[in-house]
């Protein structure tokens, strides 16, 4: 099978990967797509970040420091293999990953051990539970703006019926009746 040259942003979903335990000065988009480039497998191209998610859960071992992660897709399942064995349980050297000019006080000394596992995607395991899932959503937010839509521009603009203009008329001259008697 003939890989694409970059990740498509529909990856299946054994091609997702979950990286955890990123400090909040990683959490950004520059800071850990370099981070990627420095540690994947030699030939993995730059994959597509689905998320990163900043100051997400605590850190498990102190409880004090807030941690974030990201959901990266690669092209196939094989590559993300590739890459999450490679890169679960690394020591993150700031000064490897960034150059001296991008590296603050803050990224310098947040070096950390990154984890990295297929990410789960709610659903189950099988990219058909995924799919089915995705369907679910789909229909119900479909219901959900039909609720909302106006009436049609035909059913807006006919004009009401004589009886229903007569009673309309009649609960006006009413209210103004009603209205002038209490002045």
């Amino acid at each position: 099978r003939r890989l694409p040259q970059h990740c498509v942003h529909s990856a299946d979903a054994e091609a997702c990967l979950w990286f955890g335990d990123l400090p909040d000065a990683w959490a950004h988009p520059r800071h850990f797509g370099q981070l990627l480039y420095r540690y994947a497998p030699p030939g993995v191209p730059q994959p597509w970040i689905k998320k990163l998610a900043r100051r997400q859960y605590r850190d498990p071992s102190s409880g004090k420091r807030q941690l974030g992660y990201a959901i990266v897709c690669y092209r196939d399942q094989a590559e993300a293999d590739a890459v999450r064995q490679a890169m679960d349980g690394i020591q993150v050297v700031p000064e490897a990953v960034l150059p001296a000019p991008q590296l603050t006080a803050e990224l310098a000394e947040a070096g950390f051990r990154l984890r990295a596992k297929v990410a789960e995607h709610g659903g189950g395991d099988s990219a058909a539970a995924g799919a089915e899932e995705q369907l679910r959503h789909l229909a119900a937010s479909q219901e959900e703006a039909q609720v909302h839509l106006d009436p049609p521009l035909t059913q807006q603009l006919r004009p009401l019926g004589a009886d229903e203009m007569r009673r309309r008329l009649a609960k006006a001259l009413a209210l103004r009746k009603g209205a002038a008697a209490s002045d």
